[in-house]
């Protein structure tokens, strides 16, 4: 019998937002040209037993609880609002960081095969984290981490409801660096060469979320954070406003705003910089970065982190 491939271009990736915790989502799907790696988990169970040999039996090595990872990466548009929402927890704009334990945050995401519309899809996905970053000349891009609850190989054609793929997949028109418009560290510079952006969410342990269970029974998460770089031409007046203020108690403000025709996000951020690059003395044109980890105050009167929509 002969073997019967798959090409890796022949794909194409969509998600949708759960409205029941691992229950596969229904309508509402988004589709993003962008490369998705879904992987299983499957931890093993070390079962010791005094066998009278020095070598391990098949009984003492047995099949534990399964889960499941999605990685997606891709060039970053407007259309990548829904990855924003599954990040911060937060579907409106603006969004922020949360201070609680959300509601609804959980995500369906599905690649379906271009050859025989069969689908591989993975449910209950919460964002880990995602990376937003931009370079000189270059494409902004991102990358996302999802921890999902089971994976599903091969289903029929159809079988996710509500969702249906176009003739044609979709067009998205991505951020361009050489669009960005930025105002960082505190407004004292704004032509920069680069920036990222890194938000990272953690969740409870395994224990707690399969409790006895196969399949996790929800997932917790315990905290939320963000850290935001950014590097320009060293200014020798204006580069003593970041090395002033490593650490200072003042938040600093640092806002990127990306556009794509007349959509975009504007990226708002504050926070304390953590450290501060000296240019590079073997380099012919000196270049400055600094690393701030974003915060809050007590109040809100400063957030840590807005996404707004444009």
């Amino acid at each position: 019998m002969a073997t019967v491939t798959r090409i890796g271009n022949n794909y194409r990736t969509f998600i949708a937002k759960e409205y029941e915790y691992n229950t596969a989502a229904t309508a509402s799907w988004t589709e993003l040209p962008d490369a998705c790696d879904m992987s299983a988990v499957v931890n093993s169970l070390e079962v010791n037993s005094k066998t009278g040999t020095l070598y391990k039996h098949a009984m003492e090595v047995q099949k534990g609880t399964e889960t499941a990872t999605v990685a997606m990466t891709g060039n970053f548009s407007p259309d990548h609002s829904i990855l924003l929402d599954a990040v911060t927890f937060d579907d409106a704009s603006p969004r922020v960081l949360q201070a609680s334990q959300p509601d609804l945050y959980s995500y369906t995401v599905a690649i379906v095969y271009t050859d025989d519309e069969k689908v591989d899809y993975v449910t209950g996905c919460t964002a880990e984290s995602m990376t937003i970053n931009g370079s000189s000349g270059e494409v902004v891009q991102y990358s996302t981490a999802l921890r999902g609850n089971t994976i599903t190989r091969e289903a029929i054609s159809g079988s996710m409801d509500g969702l249906v793929m176009a003739a044609c997949p979709t067009n998205v028109d991505p951020f361009l660096f050489a669009d960005v418009t930025a105002s960082v560290v505190d407004a004292s510079f704004t032509a920069i060469n680069d920036f990222e952006l890194a938000i990272t969410n953690t969740f409870q342990s395994d224990k707690e979320v399969y409790q006895n269970s196969w399949t996790k029974n929800l997932e917790a998460v315990t905290s939320v954070g963000a850290e935001f770089k950014v590097g320009w031409n060293y200014d020798r007046t204006l580069d003593d406003d970041a090395y002033d203020n490593i650490l200072a108690d003042t938040l600093i403000n640092n806002t990127i705003t990306l556009m794509s025709g007349a959509e975009g996000f504007v990226i708002a951020t504050e926070g304390k910089i953590t450290n501060y690059s000296r240019p590079d003395v073997d380099e012919g044109l000196f270049v400055s970065a600094v690393d701030v980890t974003l915060l809050t105050n007590c109040d809100g009167a400063e957030a840590a982190l807005t996404i707004t929509d444009v």
